[in-house]
Parts: structure tokens; sequence; C-alpha cells
């Protein structure tokens, strides 16, 4: 059946507000700078040496020169795979991303695997490899995915080859093309010139063309939309393809200044606190593919360009660190997975540049988690020269890092704290921000840093997920998040709905606080005039309360309180007991104001199940009578 989806995609996930402060760090640093000082290509050679300078290669941390040599033989003599019209169409015809996406994804990992293996080895043996690679994916029609195609006026279908349209993978193929003709092109060209000819060709067409002469991709946030992480993901592989390509150093120095000003527009709407609406996960391509930008200015102009230092800057780095839990566990709200594993290198070499020790420990103590003394480099091709040689640095560097006790991010509207065997983290916030889900008011608790009431997340990317039916998919819903059902309604989509108040209260004496008017949060069909829930963590870090109090205009339909449980609840009179680990967690509830019930919910989806396993549960709390105007308090307690 063919998927109908709106060509306005992605509004629910950007916003529509205007610009929170109009910053301008990226421009405001280029103005202090002369042109001609912004990319130096020998400033770019020396910190990235190509195939030829086999002393610096020779360097390259050893245990990581053998994998990346290893990793590149696997795909000698390799067969491309086929992109086909009908693989293409697969996403218009049945919502499916995987099929095409795997494939498209193989062809760019081969490729960045041969151009690493040759330049570890030098010797040739992989470039007549690279040159299919290259042929066969300047050969491509689209180097977007057909999720993407949105963008072209065309819409979903087969690619409209008149009109090219960046998005990310668009990007990120030019920044792979331009680093592989950067690395090898006196090998290339003993193959044949016209190797580096035509990636020059595929990238001025495709992406640096589009990007000088349009102003209406929303990514780049000329528009109402607020960008997202797509804005840094799309610059940070725009900038590589721009330095390493074009001669001409005047459009060089206007693609630059164009640059930032997109980049400025994504830091302008950036919350004040650092914090990120998309969540930890994707912090990788949000702070983290700013910390690409940054950094390859930084290199780029010996230093003249230095925004590490700037307040913003430093704590858009700390939120990761913030809202980490334990082991891989984070602060997830959103399309966000309670389970991230981090780029180490990415997140430490953030830490050097912002001066945070912190930082640079948090990055460090996953370095050997993740095989980094065996050579095991992560990401893109740049990724994996960066990590190069700093892979003996991030060894050496102390691994002893905590988690935080608290955090409060008002701009962002969430917070976080630990008590005790207890933390519990708390959202206000609007139902538009990125990646939304209808979510304002939830919280997540944890005992002994293990989940208990949860965010599901959600499930594998399709059609539905950006599309009108999105609020159709239950992770998306208010009902099954940690918040009430109100009348029989469910919290609505858009920034009209939203907490109208996010309050933290850290010095009583007895505890922490956070209270939420979550009324605007449901439509008028709700019948609600006021609810306030407030979230309560005894300072012995024993006992956690959930207090609602609420006013209805009137009683129309069922009112319950949902909970997400990663672990089975046992209901018994007035209580639930939950079975952590051997260590019993009672949830206790007015029995003469609520009767509980629960359900099991089977998890098919792999990216569900790799974090929950394959159920989770449901309790609703359903609250008796007719009543208008109620307080009800529910409360946990460990052993």
């Amino acid at each position: 059946m063919t998927v109908r989806i709106l060509l306005a995609l992605f509004i629910a996930f950007v916003g529509i507000t205007h610009l929170c402060a109009q910053r301008n760090l990226v421009s405001n640093a280029l103005q202090k700078n002369q042109p001609a000082q912004w990319l130096n290509p020998q400033l770019l050679r020396a910190s990235f040496p190509d195939r030829s300078q086999r002393s610096a290669w020779e360097q390259a941390d050893p245990a990581a020169a053998a994998f990346l040599l290893a990793n590149g033989e696997k795909y000698l003599n390799h067969t491309w795979p086929t992109l086909s019209a009908t693989l293409f169409l697969d996403f218009a015809e049945t919502g499916v991303r995987g099929r095409y996406q795997d494939a498209f994804f193989a062809r760019r990992e081969a490729l960045s695997s041969l151009v690493m293996a040759e330049c570890i080895e030098g010797r040739g043996r992989f470039v007549r490899d690279i040159a299919n690679g290259i042929w066969a994916i300047c050969e491509d029609s689209y180097w977007g995915l057909p999720a993407h195609l949105y963008l072209q006026k065309k819409g979903f279908g087969l690619p409209d080859m008149q009109e090219p349209t960046v998005d990310f993978s668009v990007a990120e193929t030019a920044s792979l093309l331009a680093w592989t003709s950067y690395l090898l092109k006196p090998a290339l060209d003993s193959v044949s010139p016209l190797l580096c000819a035509r990636i020059n060709q595929e990238v001025e067409r495709r992406v640096l063309a589009p990007n000088r002469e349009r102003d209406d991709f929303w990514w780049m946030g000329f528009g109402e939309r607020i960008p997202n992480n797509w804005n840094p993901w799309v610059v940070c592989n725009w900038v590589v393809a721009s330095a390493l390509l074009d001669t001409n150093e005047t459009r060089r120095n206007n693609d630059i200044t164009r640059m930032a000003r997109v980049l400025d527009n994504f830091l302008n709407n950036y919350p004040e606190d650092g914090g990120c609406d998309e969540g930890p996960g994707y912090w990788d391509r949000a702070g983290g593919a700013l910390f690409d930008c940054l950094e390859f200015l930084y290199i780029a102009s010996n230093g003249g360009i230095d925004l590490f230092q700037q307040p913003l800057i430093r704590r858009i780095g700390n939120y990761l660190h913030s809202v980490w839990i334990a082991d891989d566990y984070f602060v997830n709200f959103a399309d966000a997975s309670a389970k991230i594993r981090y780029n180490p290198m990415l997140v430490y070499r953030y830490g050097q540049r912002t001066g945070n020790a912190t930082l640079r420990a948090f990055g460090a103590r996953m370095a050997r988690r993740q095989g980094l003394d065996k050579g095991r480099l992560r990401g893109t091709l740049y990724r994996q020269m960066e990590a190069l040689w700093h892979v003996q640095d991030i060894l050496k560097e102390d691994t002893v890092c905590y988690p935080v006790q608290q955090f409060n991010l008002p701009d962002l509207q969430v917070a976080g704290y630990r008590k005790g065997d207890f933390y519990f983290a708390a959202k206000g916030g609007h139902n538009n921000e990125s990646h939304n889900h209808n979510d304002a008011g939830s919280f997540i608790l944890y005992y002994r840093n293990k989940p208990l009431l949860i965010d599901v997340g959600v499930e594998t990317y399709s059609a539905r997920t950006f599309s009108e039916e999105r609020y159709q998919i239950w992770t998306m819903q208010s009902a099954y998040h940690n918040l009430p059902n109100i009348n029989g309604v469910q919290q609505k989509e858009g920034k009209e709905f939203h907490a109208s108040s996010f309050n933290v209260n850290e010095s009583d004496g007895k505890g922490v606080s956070v209270t939420i008017d979550i009324t605007g949060a449901y439509p008028a069909s709700a019948q609600l005039s006021s609810w306030i829930r407030k979230y309560w963590l005894a300072e012995s870090g024993k006992k956690f309360i959930i207090t609602d109090r609420f006013q209805l205009t009137r009683h129309k339909d069922s009112t319950w309180l949902s909970f997400m449980c990663a672990v089975k609840p046992i209901i018994g009179s007035g209580y639930i007991s939950f079975n952590m680990d051997g260590k019993v967690v009672r949830m206790q509830f007015p029995a003469l104001q609520a009767t509980a019930v629960s359900e099991e919910i089977t998890l098919a989806d792999e990216k569900l199940s790799s974090v929950w396993g394959n159920r989770l549960y449901r309790i609703r709390l359903l609250l008796k009578g007719a009543k208008t105007n109620e307080q009800i308090r529910v409360s946990l307690e460990g052993e």
C-alpha cells in the first residue's frame, strides 16, 4: 500500500518559533579574522596527512593501524551493492526504510574502510577497489535517503535528478568523496585522472551549488522552522567538501561565510542551558557534529577561530555527562533511546578542547569498553582519522568519572536528581519539540541504577514515524508515558500544548521536588481546569512521591494515571510491588481513590527489544467515582 505522507514533514520535530537569541557566535568569530586565514590547506595537510606522507602514517597507533588494515582487506575485490530503482521505491511503496538504507550505507562503509586501509599500507593494493567505489557512488542518481525526498518538489518515489537537494546523507557522501580525493589523488590519477574530476563535478552539482543557491532547505534555519541536528550534521560535511575541493579562494570564503550563518541559525536557537531537546541519543549529531564543525575551523585557521571557551559551547558538551544515569543508561525523552553507546573519542576531544576534565574522563571510561585499546575506531572517515592520532592519549586519561547527583536545565525544562537508591528525571516543555512525543510533564524513575518507570523511546523509523500518522504510533502517545489520561483524552501534539510552569525546589532540607503545571498540554475536550503534578524525592533516597492535584470542569469519562514499567508489576490491595534484582520496590496508592490494572506489551520491534527485552508493562490507576476536584498521591519505597 502506498504510504501517504505530508510534504511538510518534520514541522513537529523542528519547531516553528522565532530565534531565541541572536548570538551569531560563528559569524562574529569569522569577522575577527582575515578571510585568507579561515581555511588554510597547508594547516589541514599538517593535521590530516595524505597517503604520500608515509612518515606520518607510520606513526599511527599500531593497534588501530592493524585494525583498519584488516577492516579494509574485507573489501578487496568487493562487489558493490546495487541500488536499483525498485529498491529505492521500496520506501514509498511499503514505508520500510531499512532495505535501501542498509545497501546505501554498506557502500559508504566499504569505501571508507578501503581508503583508510590504503592510507595505512600505502602500496596501492586497495586503489582499484576504491576507484570502483567512487564510480559506483558517483553513478547513483541521488545521494540522499528515500525518506528525505520530501525535500524535492515532486516528492516521494524516484528522485528527480533535475533538482539536487541536500540532506545529511548527501552531505556525508560529499565529505567522504572529498577526503578520498584529498588523501589519494596521485594514486587515483594513476587509474584515471577522471576519477577525481568526477568527484569534483558531482560534489559541486549535488551539494556546493544547491547550498549556495537555495535558502529553503529547512535545516538551514532561514525560515520559521527551528533547525535540529541536521544543521551541524550537514555543515560539518559541507565545510569539508568546500575546503578540500574548491580551488577558488573567493568562492570558498563565500561558502564559509554562508556556512557560518547557517550554523548560527542552529546555535541562536539552542537553549542557553546547553540542553539537547532531541535527547542524548541525538547528541552525537547535534553537539557532536557541532564539535566537528568548530574543530575543523579551529585547525584550518591555526586556532584563529576558537569558540571552545564560549560558555554555551561548554554547556552543550556538559549536557551529555549531565544526563548520564549509569552504565549505558541515559535520561531519554522523545525519540531518544534509554541506552546509548556514545563515541568515546568524540567526547574526549570535546573535553580536551573545552578544558573539561570530567568530559575527558567520561570519554576515556568508554574507550576500553568499546575496544579502542585494540584499535577499534568508530565513526565516519573524518572521525576515524582524527581519532587515529589520539588513541594513546585517551588510553592514558584518568577514567574515574561519576554520574552527577543532580542537574537542572531550566530552558529545556528537564531536571534529574539522585538520592540514595532512587534516581528520577522529569520534563516540562511543549509538544512540538524536535523528535517530539506527547510527553509534557512525564518522568522516569530508576532504582539502584536500574530502570523501573520508564520512557519507552521509539520504534525503528518507518514512513509513519515522520508523517501525519506519527501520533497514531503508541510510543508517541501520552497514554504510553508516565502521565494522566483525563476524561478519556490524551495530550495533543503542537507547541500550543505545553507545560505552563516547571518549578524546582532543591532547598527545603527534606528532599527535592519538581512541580509542573500540565493543564495546557491537554485539549479543551479533556474538560480540564487545572492539573498540577509534583515529584518529590526524599533526602534519604528511600521514598519517591507523585502527587496529582486536579480540577475538571465536569466528569464525562474515565481518568487514569499511566505508568510504563520495565519490570513486571504484582498488584495487591492498595499497592503494587516490583522485584528489582532481588530487592522489592513497593508502589502504594489509595485504594479508596483508585483501582490498579496492568497489561503486558509484547515488543516485536528490534530497536525497542534491544533496550527492554521482549516485553514491557503498563499500569493504569483508574480513578474511582465522578469527582471533579481531587488530589491523589502515589509513593514508591525500596527495601
